[in-house]
């Protein structure tokens, strides 16, 4: 009866976050799970009943060998879980498909993998439905130094890692997303345990002619977080194979990572996952409060949501 179940929790919430149907429209309304051979229609709005919804798909499949599906008063009979099962398939199917952000994701689904299609294209990002204030789109995870993050122009350019694991996002992905209107949040764990984050309500990243030039602002941190990408703000990317830092030196190479480098950095997120507090560490200045020094940092997550 999980299936029964699961129709009963996505009734509790009428409002599916947004969601839009992929199918054709028709006269002002989409089709709902045609792949089953259903004629319903519903309207374009966020909004729809699940009951009836369900009720209009029990009727026409009667006429499709589906007479053994009975209602009882608490939700389903038993008979009817083969019919329920098509259709909590196909309404699935159909609302987690043209998803433009992680927002549209119901929650009922959970966190996990998801194809979004921001301005029509396919962008494949890992939706975390758990974290307060989201859903939030994952587009750099760090934590275990399985992925060395000290990579080419073209391996930032066309991203890296796996979804599931760690990675950064493909760039011209990320800007895809940041098409509409989102902002910015970073977690950190330092190697002591200490979790703290920060986000910026701006949060851009221009094109590749122009080099990737970082643009943030609206800093907010409830962990008192030192605002340490601020120095970088309005600087270019860098790789240790194109390096647009203002120093005398190599950042890319002492730093062992790729950032938007300055002179060289006050934070280092692209740098060597390792517990030294070292240069060349993934790290994050003044971490502590009152404490002038650049603490490395054992995990870190970028991620993003829709304002």
């Amino acid at each position: 009866m999980a299936l029964v179940k699961l129709l009963r929790d996505a009734q509790a919430r009428p409002n599916v976050r947004g969601a839009q149907f992929n199918n054709a429209t028709v006269g002002g309304e989409r089709q709902i799970a045609t792949s089953v051979g259903i004629s319903n229609t519903v309207p374009t709005t966020p909004e729809f009943n699940l009951n009836s919804a369900y009720q209009n798909f029990r009727t026409e499949s009667t006429s499709q060998d589906h007479n053994n599906a009975r209602r009882t008063n608490y939700g389903y009979a038993a008979e009817s879980l083969p019919l329920v099962e098509t259709f909590s398939s196909a309404l699935r199917q159909s609302i987690i498909t043209a998803l433009n952000n992680c927002g549209d994701v119901p929650t009922c689904n959970g966190s996990g993998v998801y194809t979004l299609t921001p301005t029509g294209s396919n962008v494949d990002v890992f939706c975390d439905l758990d974290t307060a204030g989201g859903p939030w789109t994952i587009i750099a995870s760090r934590y275990d130094g399985s992925v060395d993050f000290y990579k080419s122009w073209n391996e930032y350019k066309n991203g890296f890692g796996s979804l599931t694991g760690e990675f950064w996002l493909v760039f011209k992905n990320v800007r895809l997303l940041l098409v509409q209107n989102m902002k910015l949040r970073i977690e950190m764990e330092a190697w002591s345990g200490t979790l703290k984050h920060v986000e910026y309500d701006t949060f851009d990243i221009s094109d590749e002619a122009s080099e990737y030039i970082l643009n943030i602002g609206g800093y907010s941190s409830p962990d008192g977080l030192y605002d340490a990408l601020n120095h970088h703000n309005g600087r270019l990317f860098s790789t240790y194979d194109n390096g647009n830092y203002i120093s005398g030196y190599s950042c890319t190479s002492r730093a062992h990572g790729a950032w938007w480098y300055k002179s060289c950095y006050q934070s280092n997120l692209f740098g060597k996952w390792m517990t030294n507090e070292v240069f060349q560490a993934m790290n994050w200045f003044n971490f502590y409060a009152n404490n002038e020094s650049h603490t490395a940092v054992k995990t870190v997550r970028m991620m993003l949501k829709k304002k």
